[in-house]
């Protein structure tokens, strides 16, 4: 009796080590972890562009002019936020000059569109719709 319970064990306990050896030839690399989260990011900023693309195409007049500039205006910062980040971690002064230059003119640009925004009444607007939020 006891050799079939160690039998049984010994099956049970082999098994088991087979399944978890399986499941460790199957864990993928952390390259192909990181290529998936990348694949992953580059599919969601795929897939906002195409959604603030098509929102777009829906209006016009004031209600495009709007939208325009507030997805311009984020898209804007973003590049800034690039750009201070290249300021940073780059050793190629190349890179370095380019991202000053991304990000002059892109605050330079913001600066325009919020004037913009003032002077056709969106801030008004805004905040007529919304008395707590602002830009």
């Amino acid at each position: 009796m006891k050799t079939i319970i160690v039998g049984v064990v010994a099956l049970i306990i082999g098994a088991g080590a087979g399944f978890g050896a399986t499941k460790l030839l199957d864990k993928p690399t952390p390259q192909a972890v990181q290529s998936n989260t990348t694949k992953t990011q580059e599919d969601a900023q795929t897939a906002l562009s195409s959604q603030i693309l098509s929102s777009l195409r829906e209006k016009k007049g004031n209600e495009f002019d709007k939208a325009f500039l507030n997805e311009l205006m984020s898209h804007n910062q973003t590049a800034i936020e690039m750009a201070s980040l290249a300021e940073e971690r780059t050793e190629r002064d190349e890179i370095k000059k380019w991202a000053k230059y991304v990000s002059d003119a892109q605050i330079s640009d913001i600066s325009q569109m919020k004037k913009w925004y003032l002077e056709w009444g969106f801030l008004k607007q805004d905040q007529e719709n919304n008395p707590h939020e602002g830009h």
